[in-house]
């Protein structure tokens, strides 16, 4: 059998909303991702599957079941401050590969604050055939200088036995966003599959 000529159905939108520190949005807009990366696939056939192999974020192959996943509740809603996964920013320019394994340049939490990185409900429109959710995080510059985003990137978490290890499922470059300090951008990552 051939390959199939239908077109990519499950695609990702990024949202932003620059804020600054008056409350007063400085910029907003969306684009389309172009860069699932190789543990995206893993993530896809262990939950089609029961097991996948990742690229974890120190560059090591690992087959990951679904209880891995499964035992850690919520794989990508971090908490406040917590920069280790979730939705993450870096100022990273480089390419993405199928094997990009991490962001090149993360920034962390002490300049950019981190704010919880949450998960929407799941959605359905019938009319356009269209299913989604919404992973979003606030980040605010918490320094004294400017700080410049060029990359972002989604990590998960999945525990083995009593350790937890980190899976970048998705990474983009992005045009430079700027934020002086005290500013905040809030990300809103749109996950959705239509027929």
């Amino acid at each position: 059998m051939g390959e199939s000529k239908i077109p990519v159905n499950i695609k990702v939108v990024h949202r932003y909303v620059i804020i600054d520190n008056k409350g007063n949005i400085v910029e907003k807009g969306s684009f389309e991702s172009k860069s699932f990366v190789y543990s995206f696939i893993g993530l896809l056939r262990c939950a089609i599957y029961g097991y996948g192999e990742m690229i974890n974020l120190g560059g090591s192959y690992i087959t990951v079941d679904l209880g891995d996943l499964a035992s850690q509740q919520y794989p990508v809603t971090a908490d406040e401050n917590d920069d280790t996964y979730g939705i993450l920013v870096g100022s990273g320019t480089s390419d993405t590969g199928i094997l990009t394994h991490k962001l090149d340049s993360q920034i962390k939490n002490d300049v950019l604050k981190h704010y919880k990185c949450e998960v929407s409900a799941q959605y359905k429109d019938t009319g356009t055939n269209k299913a989604w959710f919404t992973i979003s995080r606030t980040f605010e510059n918490v320094s004294a200088g400017t700080v410049t985003i060029n990359e972002i990137g989604i990590v998960i978490k999945a525990k083995f036995d009593t350790t937890y290890d980190y899976f970048l499922i998705l990474r983009d470059t992005v045009a430079p966003k700027s934020l002086d300090p005290g500013w905040k951008i809030t990300w809103n990552i749109e996950i959705y599959v239509t027929t």
